[in-house]
C-alpha cells in the first residue's frame, strides 16, 4: 500500500519551508505526497488583514488559510501516514483536531522562535495534538516542555539545502569585504555603521534597509542589492564575498541562524560571535570568531591581508558543515529515522 504524505506550509520559490518540502519528497521516495500552500490565500488577503493576522492573529487572512487547508483534505478524502505543518502560529487548534484524525503522525516544525515574536494562542492551545514538535531554538526549551512531554519534543539545529548553497565563486573571483543578507534591525545597522567607519567595504540585502541605504547612499565602501534575494541570486550574493555576516538577532536570544550553516555551505567566510552553540559547531580556524568590536574589526583586517589564512577559513568551513551533517537533507534523515518513517 502506497504510503501518503501532507506537507503544510509556505510554498513560496525562495523559501525555507519550500526548500524543507521538496527535502522530505526526496527522502520519502515511493511516497504519494501533496502539499497546501498556506501563502496563497494569505497573499490574496489585503494588506490591513495580514497586518492583522501578524499582530492579533485573528481575522480574515486566518479564516481563508484555515479554510484553504479544511478544503484540501475534504477533497483528498484520505488518510495520511504523516501530515508535517511548518509554522502552525495562524492555524486554529480546531482545523489541528481535524488533521489529528487524519494523521498517523502529525508533526510540527519551526525553524523560527515559537514564544517571542511569533507567539501564538492558537499553536498554545494545539500543540498537545502534535506526536512531535520540533525546534532549532535550544533557548525555548523550558517553554515547550511546560506544555508537552519531553519526549515529544525534537531538538535540532538550522541548516542549508544542499541542492541550493554552494560556492558559485573562486577565491579569485570573490569580492573584498563582507555581504549580509537579512532583515534591518538596530544591532545590524550598529555592526555595520562599525565597518563602514574602520574602511571595511559592506554589502546588504534584505527588507527594512532603504532609510540605512539613503543616509549611507554616497558611501562608495557601501551597497544595498535588494530587499529580497531567493536562490542562486542570494547564493551569488553570498558565494561572491569573501566575508558572510552570521548576524544574530538581539530581539530574542538566539544562538544561530541559517546564515550559520548557509554561508560556509556558499565557500565564504563565516563572521559569528561566540557562543556555546557556535563554538561547538565551528574550530577557531573554521570561522571568523569575535566577542567584541574591536576583535572583529582586527580580525576582518589581519584576514584581508593574509588571503592564504583566509582561503584556508573558508574551505574549513565548509567542510565542517559537510561532515556535520549540517544540510537538510542529513537533518531531516535523522529526523525521519526519529519518526521511524525510515
Amino acid at each position: 500500500m502506497t504510503m501518503k504524505a501532507l506537507y503544510v506550509g509556505i510554498d513560496r520559490p525562495g523559501t525555507t519551508s519550500r526548500n524543507r518540502r521538496l527535502t522530505l519528497e526526496r527522502l520519502l521516495p515511493g511516497w504519494e505526497h501533496s502539499h497546501v500552500d498556506t501563502a496563497v490565500p494569505f497573499d490574496h488577503c489585503s494588506r490591513l488583514s495580514r497586518s492583522i493576522a501578524f499582530r492579533l492573529k485573528t481575522g480574515p487572512a486566518l479564516r481563508a488559510i484555515n479554510a484553504s487547508l479544511l478544503l484540501h483534505v475534504e477533497q483528498e478524502k484520505t488518510h495520511y501516514d504523516i501530515v508535517w505543518v511548518d509554522k502552525a502560529v495562524f492555524f486554529y487548534p480546531s482545523t489541528i483536531r481535524r488533521l489529528r484524525q487524519l494523521a498517523g503522525r502529525l508533526i510540527h516544525y519551526t525553524p523560527d522562535t515559537a514564544f517571542y515574536e511569533n507567539r501564538s494562542r492558537h499553536f498554545a492551545s494545539s500543540i498537545e495534538l502534535y506526536d512531535f514538535v520540533v525546534t532549532t531554538k535550544s533557548f525555548e526549551i523550558d517553554q515547550y516542555s511546560s506544555l508537552i512531554p519531553k519526549n515529544r519534543l525534537i531538538v535540532t539545529t538550522q541548516g542549508y539545502d544542499q541542492m541550493v548553497h554552494r560556492p558559485l565563486h573562486t577565491p579569485a573571483e570573490k569580492r573584498s569585504g563582507v555581504a549580509f543578507a537579512g532583515l534591518a534591525e538596530r544591532d545590524r545597522f550598529e555592526k555595520v555603521e562599525l565597518l563602514l567607519d574602520n574602511g571595511i567595504p559592506v554589502r546588504v540585502a534584505g527588507p527594512g534597509w532603504e532609510r540605512f541605504s539613503a543616509k549611507h547612499s554616497k558611501n562608495p565602501q557601501y551597497q544595498f542589492a535588494k530587499s529580497f534575494l531567493s536562490g542562486d541570486e542570494y547564493v551569488d550574493f553570498i558565494s561572491s564575498a569573501r566575508f558572510g555576516l552570521g548576524l544574530l538577532s538581539k530581539r530574542f536570544p538566539e544562538l544561530h541562524t541559517t546564515r550559520t550553516f548557509e554561508i560556509p555551505a556558499c565557500g565564504t567566510a563565516l563572521i559569528t560571535e561566540r557562543n556555546e552553540e557556535t563554538e561547538s559547531y565551528f574550530a577557531p580556524d573554521e570561522a571568523v570568531f569575535h566577542s567584541s568590536p574591536e576583535e572583529l574589526i582586527r580580525r576582518l583586517k589581519e584576514l584581508e591581508e593574509n588571503p592564504n589564512e583566509l582561503v584556508k577559513i573558508s574551505k574549513a568551513g565548509r567542510a565542517r558543515v559537510e561532515k556535520e551533517g549540517r544540510s537538510y537533507d542529513e537533518i531531516f534523515r535523522g529526523l525521519l529515522k526519529a519518526l521511524e518513517l525510515i
